[in-house]
Formats: structure tokens, sequence, C-alpha cells
């Protein structure tokens, strides 16, 4: 008895609300921390502790244009936490007896009468729903067609191109984070649950929570929400203040992969969800959600190969280690406790969710804008979230609001090379950085006119593992030659040594990528283009620096050509900036 007491009084004794002058205080903080990040629009964030919200607050503007402030009820998209709520309906599938954790994906499509597979005999034969889950297929990820406008189903992309994607690794090899393996788990509740993935969320987690202010980018209502309702997406431009907005119709893109990043919802209703998820997992007489499947999905799996933490003793005084994946989750510790964490990206909302189970802790996330850092990591969400947690857990922060102003560089440009901190993993290796060239403006001089018969590179491009994603057509009275991949749009500056040159003014994820020295660059595109007598056009050949996709023409003129063959190389500089 004396035993349990004194076990009771240390975690008593860890655990801390907020008092009234705490939340003052840490809204200041808040506050303040927002003015050195000027690239943030609106800010989002709950805590909770043992089972209530400690914190709830929104900051910024929701909609800049129109002056209109962000507030609890504003909605933000929650990108790839929403893969927890996917794993989580897997889980309930499992449960309810409609298919095993360990059973092959390809027969479970057949049982439904669907034709799918794998590239790959090992990966057709012996790929489960884990495999997906964990993100080790060893399948091309292709992270970029996330945000761009393809009309496709989740039918479609499962069965007709997730087939042709390509293999980085083996089967289990290693870690490589895939959407669409998210998408296809999707499309299994859809046939299994004899409803729809989204109706299986609502009715397993959204109603039971009562987060009845949640939603996906498909629904009705999200298409209804009024301007205080929903948070504008806001895009970094050229330098580091400047925003645009990205139209609430391209968030509509993500629609047929809602299982891997279509969620919609405020921090409030956030704050439900983690207080179900750490009341499951404390063994609550009252929990609502299964305990078995949160434990199941949570636990960790493999190490994501290359992906470092996000802060690591001795170069920081602590150590934030998420470098496991478990299943819709990443997994690590935080001054010594187990957490469960993830991040989540769409165009202009960024998101994060820690939770520290044992002690009943969550803290999330969201802004509209960018904090990212140079070298791709969180110089405020995530520190913010961490000094909520050590104020929760009765500890003193070791980030204040001028640490978290200049995060991480101070600690950063303090150490010893040896400790130098490194970029984190990207789905872009940090050649990107080495790779990109600089230019002037006085090189954009050439005109339409210098290039031989520029109707031969009208039509729409793809290839086996995506649909048609690249278009380039004549537009408006002058006949300008445009470049569109998805909400990225481009015109022709003029041809030089054999490229036709595309500048595009405004690039969307997961083009806008931070500069080393925060100059502006030109990101490439190429596409090499091969040209016979008759048929202009065979194939297009696009390459993002460190990562290769191969094009088919669909369609195109058909106009002779004055060379018997050739090839013409197609640049696409994009602007980027720091």
């Amino acid at each position: 008895m004396l035993q349990l007491a004194v076990q009771f009084l240390l975690y008593a004794s860890v655990i801390k609300s907020f008092e009234e002058s705490e939340d003052e205080q840490l809204d200041t903080l808040i506050k303040e921390v927002m003015e050195c990040y000027p690239s943030t629009a609106s800010f989002a964030i709950s805590a909770v502790k043992e089972g209530r919200v400690e914190y709830n607050r929104a900051y910024g503007k929701a909609n800049i244009e129109k002056g209109v402030d962000a507030t609890e009820n504003t909605r933000f998209t929650i990108g790839s936490i929403s893969k927890s709520f996917t794993s989580y309906v897997t889980g309930k599938q499992v449960i309810d007896g409609q298919f095993d954790w360990k059973e092959n994906v390809v027969d479970l499509f057949a049982k439904k009468g669907i034709s799918m597979s794998f590239r790959g005999p090992m990966r057709k034969k012996f790929c489960n729903l884990e495999d997906a889950l964990a993100h080790r297929t060893g399948l091309h990820g292709y992270g970029w067609l996330l945000n761009n406008n393809v009309d496709v189903t989740r039918a479609q992309w499962t069965t007709t191109y997730l087939p042709q994607f390509e293999q980085l690794m083996e089967m289990r090899e290693g870690w490589y984070y895939n959407n669409w393996l998210y998408t296809m788990l999707g499309y299994l509740a859809d046939l299994y649950s004899g409803t729809t993935y989204e109706h299986m969320v609502k009715r397993t987690i959204f109603g039971p929570l009562e987060m009845s202010q949640s939603m996906f980018v498909s629904d009705q209502e999200y298409d209804e929400l009024d301007d205080a309702e929903f948070a504008v997406p806001y895009r970094q431009g050229r330098d580091e203040t400047s925003l645009y907005p990205v139209p609430r119709h391209a968030m509509k893109y993500i629609a047929s992969q809602n299982p891997a990043g279509g969620i919609v919802s405020t921090a409030g209703d956030m704050a439900k969800y983690m207080i179900g998820i750490l009341n499951a997992l404390s063994k609550q007489e009252d929990a609502v959600l299964n305990r078995t499947i949160l434990e199941h999905i949570t636990k960790p799996r493999l190490k994501m190969d290359g992906y470092q933490a996000f802060a690591k003793k001795p170069q920081f005084p602590e150590t934030f280690d998420e470098s496991f994946y478990a299943y819709g989750y990443q997994t690590g510790s935080y001054r010594g406790y187990d957490m469960i964490h993830h991040g989540g990206a769409t165009m202009g909302h960024y998101s994060f969710i820690t939770m520290v189970p044992s002690l009943q802790l969550g803290v999330f996330s969201v802004i509209s804008g960018s904090d990212l850092h140079r070298e791709n990591i969180s110089r405020m969400q995530m520190p913010i979230q961490l000094y909520i947690l050590d104020r929760m857990m009765g500890l003193d922060p070791w980030l204040d609001k001028d640490k978290i102003c200049t995060f991480p560089d101070t600690w950063k440009s303090n150490a010893p090379p040896s400790q130098q901190y490194k970029p984190r993993d990207s789905h872009f290796s940090d050649i990107l950085f080495r790779k990109t060239a600089n230019f002037s403006d006085s090189e954009y001089n050439g005109s339409l006119k210098s290039i031989p018969n520029p109707e031969i590179y009208v039509g729409k491009f793809s290839n086996p593992s995506f649909p048609d994603v690249i278009d380039v057509s004549w537009v408006g009275e002058e006949r300008e030659l445009k470049f569109s991949l998805g909400e990225s749009n481009g015109t022709i500056a003029g041809l030089r040594d054999g490229r036709l040159e595309f500048v595009v003014d405004r690039p969307t994820d997961p083009l806008n990528f931070p500069t080393e020295d925060k100059s502006r660059v030109f990101l490439k595109y190429t596409f090499s283009h091969t040209i016979s007598d008759n048929v202009k056009i065979e194939s297009v050949e696009a390459e993002l620096v460190s990562e290769k996709y191969i094009f088919k023409l669909n369609s195109c003129s058909r106009t002779r050509s004055r060379f018997p063959l050739i090839v013409i190389s197609l640049v696409c500089r994009l602007f980027l900036s720091g």
C-alpha cells in the first residue's frame, strides 16, 4: 500500500495542470513567436491532460484578404495525421472479422472480384496489410503527385496505377513513405465494410468521440464553410514574409486520397481525438476507442532509414526522437518517456500531433503558412509543443521565446563540426540544394517566335504509374504556350540551346522548397521529346533533381517536321524562395 502511495505521489509530481497565469504566459509566448514568423497566417493549438482539455486557442487570420480572425471553430486540413484514422479503421475491420492483419493484399481484392497486383513476384505473393500500413513495401511514393489536380477514384488508383509503381527497394528491406498505399486501404474499407471509408471513420471515430466539427475535403459541408470556419491555406512567397493564398478547390485534389490526408478538423476536435486515444491506451474503463486496436497500431515496427531526431543530445539540451514507424504513427521518446507522434501537410496547412501515453498528455497544432527551416524542420510548431509538454510534466522548459524564434540555429551554430545538425530526411534528397542552379532575369529574353513548330509540344502527358498530370496547351488570344502541373502554371520564355524554357510563377507542393542560402533558385523539370517525321512527340522524360519519372504522350499534333529525327530537351525552371 505504501509503495502504491509513493508511485502515485511520483506520478502526481510529474503531471501539472496549467494555472491561469501560465495560460496567460503561453498565450503571450505564442503571440510573440508568431511575430518572429510572419510567414504564418494562422495557428491553432490544443493540449490535453488526463482526459481534460488544458488549452485550446487559435491565433492570426483565417483570411488575410478579408481580415477574418482565426477562432476555436476554424477548421484546417490535418494532412497525413489522417493516416492514424485509417489504421484504426483497418483495425476495426480486423476486430470485426472482415480480414486479418497479415492477409495478402492481392488475395483480399480477389475475394471481392477485383483484379490488382504489384510489381515484383515477392510483393504480389507476400505483401500484407501491415506492410502497407508501415510503409515497408519498397514502392516509390510519388509524393509530389498528391496535391495535383488529378480526377481519379480510389478504385482507379488501386487497380490501374498502383500496380505500375516502380520498386525502389525490396519489400521489407526498409521504410519509404507512400500515400497511395493508404489510399488502397481506404478502397479495401469501401469494399469490405458495405459502406464507404469516410462513413466508417464517422461511425467509429467522429461520432463516438463527438468530433462534430470534423469532416473530409470531399464532403458537401466542407464546400459550405464560411470564411471564419476554414483557414485559407497560404504558401510562402519568394521571400520569408510574403504569402499567397491557395484556392480552396485545390484542397479537393486529395479527395480520392482521403485515407492518406483528407480530414478537416479543429484543434478542439483533435483534443477530443487525443483524449480518446490516451484514455484507451491507459486502460480507462470508460474509454470509447478500442484499446486492442490502438496498442497494435502504435507499436513501433521499423526504423525510418535516414530519418533524424528533431532534437538530440548532446547538440541539443534534450532529445525528441520520432524515428520509428508504427501504423499511421511515428514513435520514439521525449524526456525519457515513450511517445507517439505524426505530422501532416497539404498545400498551405502543416500540422503535428504528439502524445505521451504513460502521462496521458497530448498536444496538437496546425498552421496556415510555413514555419519550415531551410533544413526542413518545424521552427515554431514543434518547439511550442515541447514547451507545453515540459510545463505539463512539471519541468523547466529548455525552450523560450528567444530560442524558439531562432530555432534551431542557437544550437546549430554553436556545435562543433562533428555535432553539426544535419538536414532531416525529406522525400527528396539533400542533393536538391546542390543541384539547383542560379539564373538571372536577363536570361529570359527568348520568344515564342524563335521556337520551330511550337505546336508539337501541345498535349497531355501521363505514364503507367499515374494519369494525365502534365498539360501543355495554347492559351489566350496571343496564343501563348502554357505549361500546367496541378496548380503550377507557366509560360514559355523562349528557346535556348535546344531547351524550351518555362517560367512558373506560383509553384505548389512539393515544388516550393527553401534553399541553403535563401536566394532565388530554379528547380528543374526536364522533358526529352523524341520527334520523328510524322509523330511529333513519342515520350517525355521528367526529372525532379534526384527523382526521375517517365511519361508517355496521350495525344499530340501530327504536323510534318523538317527534321527526320531530333531530340529536344524541355526544361521547366521553377522560381523558389527561401
